[in-house]
């Protein structure tokens, strides 16, 4: 689509409440009764106890569709919808088409705009993150505003963009569930039941969603067509609560453009169900042709000792897939040499 001025544009239809794709979902309360079978418990726990394959068949719609100018917004007894512009394209300039980031789940704390972008190693990167609670999102672009100046569109640094999607097996509106510490939210059901009387385990604010939000979803594989043809991703950083290894597998034919690559993976206790293991993890990488790195090959990316008490696993590390003094880790994995980058 395009903007007045004749240059290409992002487009999303944004909601403020909750109601997102022509459907209505109730509130949740401190005490609410339910309202549909299974959705919405007492408690204020918006968990959905859907099997991750019904969620994806739910949520397969067309991610790309026509959006009319004539549209401007959607209202409902529950919620307001917007046509919002994102960005204006191209997405990422050519000139950094060979250090290119991109970011999954960069909520406002330890991202790459705040990290790896302050150094002088990473003076030519170029981020694209993604994070899809709408305030977190907004939190990032008021980092480039200044009273009554333009900023530019959709960028949260001079050399970075930041888009409010979710990145996952599936294009379309999908459902995140939010949690009270809202950095755990996931696109997938909590493991913690949310019933009345009953203790959720893991980190408290982390265990049951509270509400549900509807937000747009896209591959992997979209977000890399995105990017300028025939380039590839230095780093892929990945922290987005138990769809990180469904996120990858989402690049298809794809994936070998991802040169390395930083995910969570559960270790012992799993927040969210349907989220693979450590061990999971590993294998399934290995597959996509990715293998874990080296202490050296780690460095400068990522901090050997983990960060905010997620410890890293990488070749040599003390932390393991077979360690049991931790619920989640950090993996780090680099491309193997005979990896198809799928730039044919």
């Amino acid at each position: 689509m395009r903007d007045g001025g004749g240059t290409p544009a992002l487009v999303l239809l944004a909601a403020t409440l909750g109601f997102l794709g022509g459907r209505r979902w109730p509130t949740p309360a401190s005490d609410v009764e339910d309202r549909e079978s299974g959705a919405f418990r007492r408690g204020g726990s918006a968990d959905v106890a859907l099997p991750l394959g019904r969620q994806l068949e739910e949520a397969g719609s067309a991610g790309q569709c026509k959006l009319e100018r004539s549209c401007a917004y959607s209202i409902d007894e529950e919620a307001m919808v917007s046509q919002v512009q994102l960005v204006k394209l191209p997405l990422v300039p050519e000139a950094y088409r060979e250090r290119i980031i991109i970011e999954l789940g960069a909520n406002t704390v330890y991202t790459v705009r705040d990290t790896l972008l302050k150094q002088p190693r990473f003076k030519n990167h170029f981020v694209v993150s993604f994070e899809p609670l709408l305030d977190k999102y907004a939190s990032n672009l008021a980092a480039r505003s200044k009273a009554v100046m333009r900023a530019a569109l959709g960028h949260h640094h001079r050399r970075g963009v930041i888009l409010p999607f979710a990145v996952g097996p599936t294009e379309g509106v999908m459902d995140l569930q939010v949690s009270d510490i809202d950095g755990c939210s996931s696109l997938l059901n909590f493991s913690a039941s949310g019933k009345r009387g009953g203790k959720a385990k893991g980190r408290p604010g982390c265990s049951v969603a509270r509400e549900r939000r509807r937000v747009p979803g896209v591959t992997l594989r979209t977000v890399l067509r995105w990017l300028p043809a025939g380039s590839e991703v230095d780093f892929l950083k990945s922290d987005i609560q138990g769809m990180d290894l469904h996120a990858l597998r989402s690049a298809g034919d794809q994936v070998g453009r991802l040169r390395r690559v930083q995910m969570e993976a559960a270790l012992g206790h799993h927040y969210n169900s349907d989220s693979p293991s450590c061990a999971e993890v590993l294998l399934a990488m290995g597959g996509l042709g990715f293998r874990l790195a080296t202490a050296a090959e780690v460095d400068g990316f990522a901090p050997l000792e983990g960060a905010f008490g997620t410890p890293l696993v990488y070749q040599g590390s003390e932390t393991t897939c077979a360690s049991t003094h931790r619920q989640e880790v950090d993996l780090f994995f680099v491309r193997k040499a005979n990896t198809p980058t799928g730039l044919a």
